[in-house]
């Protein structure tokens, strides 16, 4: 039952439904198609509220880094240009996959996984 929290920024995308995936670095307890999927907005802060809950349906792999992104346990590799990885970056929230590479760039290399309800 892992509680999933989300920035103000994506709020409104998970509450709606277009949002329907995310992703996260690996936890201690991986999540794993099955669990509960509980999602917050501010968490542990005066004010948090509960977007909702799903059911997560899926996991991979994947591992980021400037020039590609690794996807699946075959780790197939995708460039940030690639069509593929606009739609990732559409479905995970982002308007382009541009922006999704903006934010994970500071973590860049990023090794996690791709979660989806």
């Amino acid at each position: 039952m892992p509680p999933i929290s989300f920035k103000a920024e994506f709020a409104k995308a998970v509450q709606s439904g277009r949002k329907r995936q995310t992703i996260r670095a690996m936890r201690k307890h991986p999540i794993k198609p099955g669990d509960t999927l509980y999602f917050w907005t501010g968490c542990r802060r005066q004010g948090a509220r509960k977007l909702g809950e799903a059911v997560c349906t899926g996991v991979m792999p994947i591992d980021l880094s400037e020039d590609e992104i690794s996807l699946g346990a075959c780790q197939n590799i995708l460039h940030w240009s690639d069509d593929l990885v606009a739609w990732i970056a559409h479905l995970d929230g982002f308007e382009s996959a541009d922006a999704m590479r903006a934010f994970f760039e500071p973590r860049m290399p990023f090794r996690g996984q791709l979660i989806y309800w």
